[in-house]
C-alpha cells in the first residue's frame, strides 16, 4: 500500500502519500486528518497536531475527539515539506471539498477503497483500518487501554472508564507512545 502510495510525494496528490502514513502514526480517523488547517500543526518543540473544531468548516465525532495529537519526530521534516508556502489558515489538504454528509472523507476514502479492492486484492480493508492498525499495534505492546484511548479520541466503553480514572497521562508519557509507532513504523519520509 505504502509503495503504491510513494509516487505521490511531492505531487499534486500528495494526499495519498501523506494520509495513510499519518493516520499509521497518529491513530487519527480520515476526517481528522482532512479538516487540519495549518495552525492546527505545532512542529516546534514536542510537535503535535490539534483535533479541533474551533472553526465553521471542522467538525469532531464527539467530545473526546478533541484532542492534542503527539506526532513524532521524524515527521517534522515531511511535515514542514507538506505546510511550506501555505498560510496558517489554509487547509493541510485544500483539494478536498466538504460535504454536509461525509465531511472531507469522500475523495480520499473512494481513492482508498479502490486502491485496496482492485489494485492489491484487501476486501473489507478502509482507511479506518489504518487506525484499527495503530491501536491494536499499541495495545498488543501492552500500551494501557486508556493512554490509547486518549491518543485517539475514543469516548465509549472501556475507554470511557480508563479515561475517567487514569486520565493522568501527560505529554511525556504520551510521546514515547508515538514514537513507538514511529520506530515500529516506516517514517513519513521513506
Amino acid at each position: 500500500m505504502f509503495e503504491n502510495a510513494a509516487c505521490f510525494k511531492g505531487g499534486i496528490d500528495n494526499w495519498s502519500y501523506y494520509l495513510p502514513r499519518l493516520a499509521v502514526l497518529t491513530g487519527c480517523r480520515l476526517n481528522e486528518l482532512a479538516r487540519l488547517r495549518v495552525e492546527d500543526i505545532n512542529l516546534q518543540g514536542a510537535p503535535y497536531s490539534s483535533i479541533n473544531d474551533n472553526t465553521v468548516d471542522k467538525a469532531v465525532k464527539n467530545e473526546s475527539s478533541v484532542r492534542k495529537v503527539l506526532l513524532p519526530v521524524d515527521a517534522v521534516t515531511p511535515m514542514t515539506a507538506l505546510l511550506t508556502g501555505k498560510t496558517k489558515e489554509q487547509r493541510v489538504f485544500p483539494e478536498f471539498l466538504c460535504n454536509n454528509a461525509n465531511g472531507y472523507a469522500p475523495k480520499p476514502s473512494k481513492y482508498f477503497s479502490d486502491l485496496y479492492r482492485n489494485k492489491l486484492g484487501l476486501n473489507g480493508a478502509s482507511f479506518h483500518s489504518f487506525r484499527h492498525f495503530a491501536t491494536t499495534h499499541l495495545f498488543n505492546s501492552e500500551v494501557k487501554e486508556g493512554l490509547i484511548g486518549s491518543l485517539v479520541g475514543h469516548s465509549v466503553g472501556k475507554m470511557t472508564t480508563d479515561k475517567v480514572y487514569l486520565s493522568g497521562f501527560n505529554d511525556r508519557l504520551k510521546l514515547e507512545v508515538i514514537n513507538h509507532l514511529g520506530a515500529t513504523y516506516p517514517a513519513l519520509d521513506e
